[in-house]
């Protein structure tokens, strides 16, 4: 159980005097209820207290997991993204040479038709 308690500074909150008649049963009574109630209120603070530390420890963890697996989605969607760049730059190397050959077999067959166009027949 916890127990809250405050100390004013100054010297005279601790003086107290009591009459020399004792206490009647009835408010001893009462006291003592009054004592229960706290007691039973703390007890609840207590338990809600328990509970919600409880519920923050397993959102931590939770966060935590969390944390973790978009870390690893992150990491693999930039490989992901390196790997699709790299991709991209050797089909366009490739496209690149397919364009070369295609002029150079144009080239080719210009010159093979020309060759043809002036031969003796």
């Amino acid at each position: 159980m916890r127990i809250f308690a405050i100390i004013r500074a100054d010297g005279s909150s601790f003086t107290q005097t009591f009459s020399s008649s004792s206490p009647s049963s009835s408010e001893v009574q009462q006291l003592n209820n009054r004592l229960n109630e706290r007691n039973e209120e703390i007890a609840q603070k207590d338990t809600e207290i328990n509970e919600l530390h409880a519920r923050l420890i397993k959102l931590s963890g939770d966060s935590q997991s969390s944390n973790t697996e978009l870390a690893r989605q992150l990491a693999e969607m930039r490989t992901e993204c390196r790997w699709a760049k790299e991709g991209r730059a050797a089909a366009e190397q490739r496209e690149e040479l397919a364009k070369k050959e295609v002029r150079a077999l144009r080239s080719i067959e210009e010159g093979v038709s020309c060759v043809v166009t002036f031969l003796p027949q």
